[in-house]
């Protein structure tokens, strides 16, 4: 039994990551279209500056700003707190801005990620704030 209830518990967890996986791979693609489908229709994206930007078409315009700068992506295994169907996720980024003097930065980006139906594969980016807890940018050597 406790092997069953530790592959329910990975199974479960999957979900949560899955979805931030597939926003991941969307960014690092430069695909802003694919990165705002990973939100939820009442998802909702903090700015740099605080402001919350609700809807799959203000989401994809801030993301399209955010993929034009070509930047390459890195990310760390995200931690996740589930709760029913609700997750909380942190994960650590690193944004590397392509070019001459290009500067790294390293970000700790937090998610809420939710499914929106019975089955884990419908887990959807709730709230994100790629911005978070900023640390010093660098120049690359």
């Amino acid at each position: 039994m406790a092997s069953s209830s530790s592959s329910t518990a990975e199974a479960a967890l999957g979900g949560p990551v899955e979805a931030l996986k597939r926003f991941a791979a969307a960014l690092g693609d430069h695909d802003a279209r694919a990165a705002a489908a990973c939100f939820a229709t009442e998802g909702v994206l903090i700015t740099p500056d605080g402001t919350a930007v609700a809807g799959p078409g203000s989401i994809h315009e801030v993301l399209v700003q955010l993929t034009a700068q070509r930047p390459k992506l890195e990310f760390e295994q995200a931690r996740v707190v589930q709760v029913g169907a609700v997750a909380l996720c942190t994960q650590r980024w690193r944004h590397c801005r392509r070019g001459p003097g290009g500067v790294v930065g390293r970000f700790e980006a937090t998610f809420m990620v939710g499914s929106a139906g019975a089955g884990r594969e419908q887990w959807q980016l709730l709230a994100a704030s790629l911005w978070g807890a900023r640390k010093k940018a660098t120049n690359p050597a």
